[in-house]
């Protein structure tokens, strides 16, 4: 199931998607460049495909903190 919403972070309007069905947690870099969301070096790097996307995604950072 797929819920599609919006939702407030910092004083700021954000498009928000929510897959049921999915087994990861991402966002979109410009999401964390805007909000000025620190990052540090994911230690163990990997990637993910969707099967509709040609393209294949290497998550070499994460988030280290949302407060």
């Amino acid at each position: 199931m797929i819920f599609h919403s919006w939702c407030t972070i910092q004083d700021k309007v954000c498009n928000l998607i929510i897959d049921g069905g999915s087994c990861t947690n991402v966002a979109f870099t410009t999401l964390i460049e805007k909000l000025e969301i620190p990052t540090i070096l994911q230690p163990k790097p990997y990637s993910l495909k969707w099967l509709t996307m040609v393209v294949t995604l290497r998550y070499l950072r994460k988030c280290s903190s949302l407060l």
